[in-house]
């Protein structure tokens, strides 16, 4: 599979290759939006082989040394979902354009990298950065599947600097001279692939980057490792993300564990039978009931909304090993009446 990956990507570098010799050997299309498309299709296929390239070598060194190729094949599985990300342009970099905007424009892109995966943003340039106070927001949403817990994930920012366009689109398709991209690319053949002459390199160079994992995922602000002074942005990068919950994997875990309970005003602990399985918390009475009665209570864990489950200080409770869960539902599954939606639990 990771074979046939790199070799969709190559030709994807081949495609992307053809139509930016187009567009630099034209001159309706040279600095057109066409040519920083090419770009973006360009690295982004770059940086997919190279990643499909690392992952099928890492595979490889652990069949050769007997190894797993994932130690986590039974661990939860998560979805990590970005819906903004946005980056500062540099004040004098604006104040210079509020009157003129000068002759050249910077595009911006960023990709997002977990193992194999490769998914890019759209492109924002500086013009429209410019007019939403000086910022540069990728608003759309991009979801990073089948993550482990222990996931490291790399953003990594890409700028072009371009000369400024000024054929318009109507002038460039509808001159007589032109010949639209369509007719003039076509499909590769197999003679064509893997020369050298046909490959080339994508303008959109590396800014700055960052690393992802479990500790840093609640954070909005990182700083740009690698950072670029050349480019017009600043070194920190603005996040919203989120983890879910994709699959429980075989985690499973069963003992008593008390429970606090608040009904119509009484509060009191009382020891239940638990079990961890299946992303879901379930309570008996006792233990023998598990195989034999339905759960007297049942949470279901996807909707907890409580970013760190631990110890909790002793100003909110003193029995000791008590944690706190915050559930997005105020309907916990029970078979009697309904709870309050913050439970304490004590081990």
């Amino acid at each position: 599979k990771l074979n046939e990956s790199i070799n969709i990507q190559h030709e994807q570098i081949l495609q992307a290759s053809r139509a930016l010799n187009f567009c630099l050997t034209n001159d309706e299309f040279r600095g057109s939006i066409e040519e920083v498309d090419a770009h973006k299709v360009l690295r982004t296929a770059i940086e997919r082989r190279k990643a499909c390239q690392e992952e099928y070598e890492r595979v490889i060194k652990c069949r050769t040394k007997r190894q797993p190729i994932n130690n986590n094949m039974d661990e939860p599985r998560a979805t990590l979902t970005f819906s903004y990300m946005s980056l500062s342009l540099k004040r004098d970099f604006v104040n210079d354009r509020i009157n003129s905007l000068g002759e050249h424009v910077y595009y911006f892109m960023c990709l997002i990298k977990y193992r194999e995966q490769v998914l890019s943003t759209q492109i924002v340039d500086s013009d429209a950065a410019i007019r939403v106070s000086g910022r540069v927001e990728f608003t759309n949403y991009i979801n990073l599947k089948d993550v482990t817990h222990d996931f490291d994930v790399e953003i990594s920012v890409f700028a072009l600097k371009m000369r400024r366009e000024e054929m318009s689109r109507e002038q460039k398709y509808h001159s007589n001279k032109t010949l639209t991209l369509r007719n003039k690319i076509r499909p590769l053949t197999k003679t064509s692939l893997g020369g050298p002459s046909t490959v080339m390199d994508s303008k959109f160079c590396l800014s700055g980057q960052l690393t992802i994992n479990k500790s840093s995922v609640s954070r909005q602000k990182f700083a740009l490792q690698g950072y670029q002074s050349n480019v017009p942005i600043e070194p920190v990068i603005q996040l919203k993300m989120r983890c879910s919950a994709e699959t429980s994997g075989n985690v499973e875990e069963r003992g008593f564990l008390n429970l606090f309970e608040n009904v119509t005003g009484l509060a009191a602990w009382r020891r239940f039978w638990c079990l961890l399985k299946d992303g879901s918390l379930r309570f008996w009475f006792y233990p023998d009931e598990e195989t034999t009665k339905m759960p007297a209570y049942a949470i279901d864990l996807s909707r907890c909304r409580t970013k760190f489950v631990e110890p909790v200080s002793l100003e909110i409770c003193t029995r000791p090993n008590t944690f706190l869960l915050e559930m997005l539902d105020e309907k916990v599954h029970s078979d009697r009446e309904n709870r309050e939606k913050t439970r304490n639990f004590s081990q």
